[in-house]
């Protein structure tokens, strides 16, 4: 009966199985090293872009209160001189606004009144000697004062519409039936607001294309009743 039989390896075949094992070690660390980089390429892009989400879903709220803004201060500015707004638009006023383009190159002749952020602001700085938006001051960030934007160096701006002159209809309750000097009539004012970064602090209207492509836009709409004013018969 034949016993167990032992295999005998040589040191060189000892050495050569070694070496193959110390081959897939480096494999499996370095497949290893290369997941662990990827996760934390991973986490690195998720925290990001959570944080360029924060920062767009802030320029989005901003922007929507400016363009409210717009109709809100123009709708202010209505409410305290109608009698000279009204006798503008029904007198001729502008033909150059936006939403008239298509008329006006069909020799149509709309009037409308046109305010940017420079009219409102001088307005608001006669009225209450304040600005409409308030710029940030002091060096960024070190000693910023925030303004009404933020600490963020960002510049607001508006264009507002006033169109849609027409007496106003049905009569206005408490008011006389008939036709007579004094009425109401109802316009339509439309807003778009702007809110683009400015680092280098230009002016309002002025063009820069790298801080256009990172700019926020909203629009606006309100109807407003325009009233007591002398109506022309």
């Amino acid at each position: 009966m034949n016993g167990p039989r032992h295999r005998i390896f040589s040191p060189i075949t000892r050495a050569g199985r070694a070496s193959g094992q110390r081959g897939a070690a480096v494999f499996v660390v370095m497949l290893v090293v290369t997941l662990l980089t990827g996760l934390g390429i991973f986490a690195v892009r998720s925290a990001s872009l959570s944080t360029m989400a924060s920062g767009f879903n802030r320029q989005l709220t901003q922007t929507h209160y400016v363009a409210d803004y717009a109709v809100l201060a123009m709708v202010g500015e209505l409410g305290l001189n109608a009698q000279v707004h009204s006798t503008n638009m029904t007198s001729g006023g502008s033909t150059q606004c936006v939403g008239f383009a298509e008329l006006v190159a069909a020799d149509k002749t709309p009037s409308c009144a046109q305010y940017g952020y420079g009219e409102l602001n001088a307005l608001a700085q006669t009225y209450s000697s304040q600005e409409l938006l308030q710029p940030p001051t002091g060096t960024y960030p070190a000693t910023v004062v925030p303004g009404s934007l933020g600490a963020s160096p960002l510049e607001g701006d508006m264009r507002i519409e006033v169109t849609d002159w027409h007496p106003a209809w049905p009569i206005l309750p408490g008011n006389d039936a008939t036709k007579g000097q004094l009425g109401y009539a109802m316009v339509t004012v439309s807003a778009i607001g702007l809110v683009r970064p400015n680092p280098t602090g230009m002016a309002a209207g002025t063009w820069d294309t790298a801080s256009a492509t990172a700019a926020g836009v909203e629009s606006s709409r309100a109807h407003v009743v325009l009233g007591p004013i002398l109506m022309s018969n």
